[in-house]
């Protein structure tokens, strides 16, 4: 109500100055009606702020730094112990989380167990189609980050394919698989050589049976319905895979 009845005013003026039409008349007074900000993203607003008031600030803590380092006759443990205090004082006014009390999380963990213990012998986590892995693992789970090491040449990548195709295929589960080195032409050869039991050398060279083509027919069909999505850029950053992996999960789940 208030932004109509300023518009109004706003109007008139504009029309008593003879300016009405240079502005854009109705039509732009009305958008500007539907982008004045709103209480209803005042938390959006407030964020913004603090960002910038943060970024400013470290701006002027690295300054304060520099000038240490610059200084004459100042020790280097002097200048580390200054410069840790001034970004940790930052790093503590930007952090927002704080300690849950126990208590607190044990009606969440009440409610996680009984429905455990309703599905008991199934798998909390995303099962791999492995069975004595899941029987440790119980399956992937949320915000775990599970790292699999090995010398080159001895399967690794086979491994998280079979991961990523069980997953995808056999339970619908969306998966998003990075290659920094293998491209998706390549992953997704060896992916139709897993689906369809050809060998892999035989797909690569051509050297296919009709009974090959068959099965290759087949693990495409089968392949195309899962939700499984690569991405091979070359030497991509942990940020760009971060952002790349949310974008994914809020488009796909």
């Amino acid at each position: 109500m208030l932004v109509w009845l300023i518009c109004m005013r706003g109007e008139s003026l504009l029309m008593k100055r003879e300016a009405y039409d240079k502005v854009g008349g109705a039509s732009y007074l009305s958008l500007l009606a539907t982008v004045v900000p709103t209480a209803a993203h005042v938390v959006k607003y407030a964020k913004i702020v603090r960002d910038h008031y943060t970024k400013r600030m470290l701006i002027s803590s690295s300054s304060q730094i520099t000038e240490l380092a610059f200084a004459p006759g100042t020790e280097v443990q002097t200048v580390l112990d200054e410069a840790e205090q001034l970004i940790f004082r930052l790093s503590q006014e930007s952090t927002t989380s704080d300690f849950t009390a126990i208590r607190d999380t044990l009606t969440e963990s009440f409610d996680r167990l009984d429905e455990l213990h309703k599905n008991a012998g199934k798998l909390r986590g995303v099962p791999t189609g492995f069975r004595d892995l899941d029987n440790k693992l119980a399956g992937l789970q949320d915000s775990a980050l599970i790292v699999l090491a090995a010398r080159p040449g001895t399967g690794k990548t086979a491994l998280a394919l079979n991961i990523a195709q069980t997953a995808a295929i056999r339970y619908k589960i969306p998966v998003g698989f990075f290659s920094l080195e293998m491209s998706k032409e390549e992953l997704t050869d060896r992916l139709l050589s897993i689906q369809s039991l050809v060998d892999s050398w035989n797909i690569k060279t051509g050297r296919l049976e009709e009974d090959d083509w068959e099965k290759l027919q087949e693990a495409m069909g089968e392949l195309a319905e899962a939700p499984l999505y690569i991405d091979d850029t070359p030497g991509i950053s942990i940020m760009e895979m971060r952002t790349k992996a949310r974008r994914l999960q809020m488009e796909k789940g």
